[in-house]
């Protein structure tokens, strides 16, 4: 039966010790089943104040020996971990919805093979810019259930049969639009990806990582790549030409215009010998991406 297939808890951290506690309180005061629970930290960069923090809780700990990236870190986790239900929510999140695990095993069911939530800012209460699966402000869309096309890595479940079927998240990318590759990927293969309003997750969006300039050197670079793998080429044109643009006027604000630079060379030095390897998205998947908001031209 659902109810007696083990849920896992994985969590990648690095260096946020007060929002990795925060984290591990707010997941153990809301599980429904903890005796058919597991929690996983990986700790991304292997110091003893993250496993005395850890150890205040009841998880399994896992020193990845070197910064494995997002990518590579929740890669890990699903190796280490048990659960045919996989949970994944950053260490500067909060689940915010009582008995969440309860939920996720009623609504994670095939064909759907991830599970995307409503998450809020957690100082606001609002959504955060970026963070709803949905194009633009589309916000009326907030407590509809629904098929989506992309989920957010601030928190989402899994299907341990999708992730053994279509492999982990792409090493390779380390952390910058990692979710939107393994998305295309997961609709390619006939998987669905479900919105549900029914939980929530509070994300602080540590500015750790929001003041860090590399992130425009790996997002970019990213997209190139995802762009190169799966879009038909006038829609790859168009899109990471616009991603470019927008992302060259944020970096001029951010004072990263070097690295917007650098990501934009290896971009175009990884697009064309990621083109020649390309599987482009079938007629059906681009039929799912057209009628649930999907990126194709932007």
């Amino acid at each position: 039966m659902d109810e007696m297939k083990l849920f896992s808890v994985i969590i990648v951290s690095y260096l946020r010790y007060k929002d990795l506690k925060e984290c591990l309180g707010s997941i153990v005061n809301h599980l429904a089943a903890p005796e058919h629970s597991e929690i996983i930290v990986i700790d991304n960069a292997g110091t003893d104040e993250c496993r005395n923090i850890c150890e205040q809780f009841p998880v399994k700990y896992i020193n990845a020996g070197t910064n494995l990236g997002v990518s590579g870190g929740r890669n890990l986790g699903i190796k280490m971990s048990k659960g045919d239900l996989l949970f994944f929510i950053d260490d500067d999140a909060e689940a915010a919805t009582l008995y969440f695990d309860r939920l996720i095993r009623d609504r994670l069911k095939p064909p759907a093979g991830i599970l995307a939530f409503k998450v809020l800012n957690y100082q606001t209460g609002k959504p955060n810019p970026g963070e709803l699966p949905f194009r633009g402000k589309n916000y009326k869309a907030i407590n509809s259930s629904r098929l989506v096309s992309y989920f957010v890595g601030a928190a989402f479940a899994l299907d341990r049969s999708l992730a053994d079927e279509i492999g982990g998240f792409a090493e390779d990318f380390f952390y910058g639009a990692e979710e939107l590759e393994f998305s295309y990927r997961t609709l390619l293969h006939d998987w669905k990806i479900y919105y549900t309003p029914e939980i929530t997750v509070l994300h602080k969006k540590s500015m750790i990582r929001t003041t860090n300039k590399t992130r425009y050197y790996h997002t970019l670079k990213n997209r190139f790549v995802a762009g190169a793998r799966y879009l038909p080429f006038p829609y790859c044109l168009v899109n990471l030409s616009l991603w470019s643009l927008v992302m060259l006027f944020q970096s001029i604000g951010d004072r990263a215009f070097k690295e917007w630079a650098a990501g934009l060379i290896k971009g175009l030095s990884a697009f064309s010998r990621e083109r020649r390897h390309a599987r482009p998205l079938d007629r059906k998947t681009m039929d799912y991406l057209r009628a649930h908001e999907g990126r194709l031209w932007f």
